[in-house]
């Protein structure tokens, strides 16, 4: 289990190499530990959408926390986003998800993420996407065509390692070209011009 020491070694590392280190918490402990290892932004797990006391512990650290929202009915979204906000704090971005790793093809719904901008169209909104890499990553940029602006992609350096989620995830040239063709596709969107 990784504790305050590994994490301030994996963060030092991350801000070295110029990435942005964070951290999901499940708890109120874990969170407040990840805040004072200096985490800039918090990731928010879809299982703990109902536990107020963590969302709104998370919110109340005034950084931007994004949401994943599988599994949830919009009455629980609006019940959170609530919360969330009556700590003060309004950066909070939500990310459509289903709930199930790894996603079929079928199942990714990627127009639930033009659901959630009508519904919310101040916020932030984008994927986490737990379908299977295909070769030229067109889920990802798919979503970005719909108004995505997080992608959300778990990662690995090998798809074939043993242990949970590896054989879903995106590899170095899977993420490569998955950036590649978001930025393609953010091109040739162009404007709503005639």
């Amino acid at each position: 289990k990784f504790g305050v020491d590994e994490y301030r070694v994996l963060f030092e590392y991350a801000r070295e190499k110029e990435i942005i280190p964070f951290s999901t918490p499940f708890d109120m402990d874990s969170a407040s530990m990840l805040n004072e290892l200096g985490a800039p932004l918090f990731k928010m797990a879809s299982c703990d959408l109902p536990d107020l006391r963590l969302i709104k512990h998370v919110a109340g650290f005034g950084k931007p926390v994004i949401l994943s929202l599988g599994g949830s009915t919009l009455e629980e979204i609006d019940r959170t986003i609530e919360a969330f906000y009556e700590t003060g704090n309004m950066q909070l971005i939500l990310l459509a998800c289903t709930l199930s790793y790894p996603t079929k093809n079928q199942d990714a719904n990627l127009l639930s993420i033009q659901t959630l901008q009508k519904r919310y169209p101040w916020m932030i909104i984008g994927l986490s996407d737990h379908t299977e890499p295909d070769n030229h990553m067109v889920i990802p940029s798919l979503a970005v065509a719909l108004g995505a602006k997080v992608i959300e992609k778990h990662y690995t350096l090998d798809r074939s390692m043993t242990g949970s989620g590896h054989f879903f995830s995106v590899n170095p040239e899977d993420l490569s070209n998955m950036i590649e063709n978001i930025r393609l596709a953010e091109c040739v969107l162009g404007n709503d011009d005639l």
